[in-house]
């Protein structure tokens, strides 16, 4: 007897977090129900029977991500073995699908139904028109008020369930974060976010690095801490660390504190800004991938803003330095004038407040898997008759 199943489907860190949290959602909403599908470690610390794990495959890259081709599609056909084995009551797909959409294509031959959970609008970002999914989602589920907007537009069934992040960051006190972190109380601090992915880290901590050397030659008494995202091994990290010797920086496994601690904080990718715009911290978003992915992005993606609040707001609340802009003069430059302006941090804590209004309120994880829930009730319902 097969038991009432959903399957995941993640396909990077960030979705992998996201997908967990959704995880734990669903387990709490429906105990009795089977979860099972394809993602990283986080999804399945959070209960989810992991059939195939894409952390290796994330940290790959884009273009290496191509030629490992032979591998997406015995990871699409062991993918469409589960469907057939499990047959889950729906299909979720969270996040980028890096298998293309021909998992959800496969869902709908099966007529499984589908939920798009953080799809590439949440993030501003879409290199496919919306319209194609037309016929292969049920309903997507966004995090956003403007993603909703655009799935609503092309006539595609949508709830706006409010952003993932809401529920997932636990905010602190400065003074408690630096307390748990054993950094001083008073001096100033900045965190360092190299990226979400070892292969953003191994482009992006080097730079950072030297930012820092820079920033202290000015102003010795600053803190820096190089924080580590979930996802991101800690030995690409200490790769970098074992070729400098620099005593005012600090090594810290928890991200969101050390966001927290920190007066200003250069984060390299999407969420991490988030988090720091949730939080109330100043920022500056930094962005670096290998040439050939970046131009690839460039010819896909004409966008005026990078950063998810900047996409948001529609302004330039949150310094951007992508690729050849990401230098360290030009990192070390903002980070000094933005500890050195106060007016700075706080036009830019002011804007971050605007936000609310697109990311919704807490409760967006239960919101999301009563949804999911509910898709999978007609699947639910034809077992009963049948």
């Amino acid at each position: 007897m097969l038991h009432p199943s959903i399957m995941l489907v993640s396909g990077d860190n960030a979705s992998d977090r996201f997908g967990a949290g959704l995880a734990r959602a669903l387990h709490r909403a429906a105990p009795d129900i089977r979860l099972f599908g394809i993602g990283g470690w986080q999804m399945q610390e959070a209960g989810v029977d992991i059939l195939y794990n894409t952390a290796d495959l994330d940290n790959l890259g884009i273009l290496d991500a191509f030629k490992g081709g032979a591998v997406l599609k015995r990871v699409v056909k062991r993918a469409n073995q589960m469907m057939e084995e499990h047959r889950p009551m729906v299909v979720v797909q969270v996040g980028l699908p890096v298998f293309d959409y021909r998992l959800m294509d496969m869902a709908r031959c099966k007529d499984i139904p589908v939920v798009y959970y953080f799809t590439p609008f949440s993030s501003g970002f879409g290199s496919t028109k919306p319209e194609r999914l037309s016929g292969l989602i049920s309903v997507v589920a966004a995090v956003t008020k403007r993603e909703a907007e655009v799935w609503r537009q092309v006539g595609i069934s949508c709830q706006f369930v409010g952003h993932p992040l809401v529920d997932l960051v636990e905010p602190v006190s400065q003074s408690q974060a630096r307390r748990q972190l054993e950094l001083p109380q008073d001096g100033r601090v900045v965190t360092l976010v190299p990226g979400s992915r070892d292969v953003e880290v191994k482009a992006s901590l080097p730079l950072l690095l030297k930012a820092a050397a820079r920033v202290h030659e000015i102003l010795a008494d600053v803190t820096f801490v190089v924080a580590q995202p979930p996802g991101v091994s800690k030995e690409s990290l200490e790769r970098v660390f074992a070729r400098t010797e620099l005593s005012y920086v600090q090594f810290s496994e928890f991200s969101s504190l050390a966001i927290q601690a920190a007066n200003v904080a250069v984060l390299h990718g999407g969420n991490s800004v988030m988090e720091a715009a949730l939080f109330g911290i100043p920022a500056v978003a930094v962005y670096k991938t290998p040439t050939a992915t970046y131009l690839m992005d460039k010819m896909l993606e004409r966008k005026a803003h990078w950063a998810l609040p900047n996409i948001l707001l529609d302004a330039s609340v949150v310094p951007e330095l992508i690729q050849h802009d990401f230098t360290e003069a030009k990192t070390a430059d903002w980070i000094l004038a933005l500890l050195q302006n106060p007016q700075m941090q706080a036009t830019m804590k002011r804007r971050y407040m605007q936000l609310g209004d697109q990311l919704g309120q807490p409760g967006s994880l239960d919101r999301t898997a009563q949804l999911v829930l509910d898709a999978a009730m007609p699947q639910k319902e034809q077992a009963k008759r049948g």
